[in-house]
């Protein structure tokens, strides 16, 4: 599936169709994957499948499409033997430069591995692939120490958007969330935008970027082409 982040770009989900069951979730099996050591095998399935598709994209849509593909990478999958030649040789293949894939990294990775994935996540950067901490709010870094992290984009947690209009302390911090990236000259991203009130409040706090339901929902590539072209 491609989840819809407005117009700029999408974000490649995967989800396990599976005989039995059907529609399995990645919430499902992502843990048991990562567990076994399979999901470096899935990882990169999912980015050699989502490069190719986005090539795709940029011979199919208009020229003018701004596009990007934001992929997840696990810390499993990060500290693999050979991880950062293996992206640059995907992206190599499907001959797109790097700046058009962003690599994903939840919080609680960078956090709990900081020493282990700084070294690789600088070889990223130094290869032009711009790095996203994903999820942030839900580990346990603190606004004090983002300056320390190798990281283009940050992106904030649905809980603390959702929350918003129930307290100000959450507005309060997505503020200083927002301030502090702008400061590091870091995109912001704010997930889960489900109405139009999400919507406006994360406008007024001048967040880049936007992505959730109030957009699209996960649908297939063909879907999410034929929304862009509708868009």
């Amino acid at each position: 599936g491609w989840e819809a982040g407005g117009r700029d770009g999408v974000e490649g989900l995967v989800r396990w169709k599976q005989p039995q069951y059907g529609m399995v979730n990645p919430e499902e099996f992502i843990g048991i994957a990562e567990e076994t050591g399979l999901i470096v095998q899935i990882g990169y399935w999912v980015l050699q499948t989502a490069c190719r598709q986005l090539a795709t994209w940029r011979k199919t849509l208009p020229r003018d499409t701004p596009l990007f593909m934001n992929v997840n990478a696990s810390r499993r999958e990060l500290t693999t033997p050979g991880f950062v030649n293996r992206v640059e040789q995907t992206l190599a293949w499907f001959d797109l430069t790097p700046g058009m894939v962003k690599l994903e990294i939840t919080e609680s990775a960078i956090m709990s591995h900081y020493h282990e994935l700084t070294p690789i996540m600088q070889q990223l950067r130094e290869l032009g692939i711009p790095l996203c901490m994903d999820d942030f709010g839900t580990g346990h870094s603190s606004l004090s120490c983002l300056h320390t992290f190798p990281l283009d984009v940050l992106k904030i947690d649905q809980t603390f958007i959702r929350n918003m209009g129930r307290t100000i302390d959450y507005t309060a911090i997505v503020q200083a969330v927002v301030t502090l990236a702008h400061t590091l000259h870091m995109t912001v991203v704010a997930e889960g935008i489900e109405t139009a009130d999400h919507l406006a409040q994360l406008q007024a706090l001048e967040t880049d970027l936007a992505q959730g339901y109030y957009f699209a929902k996960p649908m297939t590539a063909g879907n999410a082409e034929q929304w862009m072209r509708n868009r």
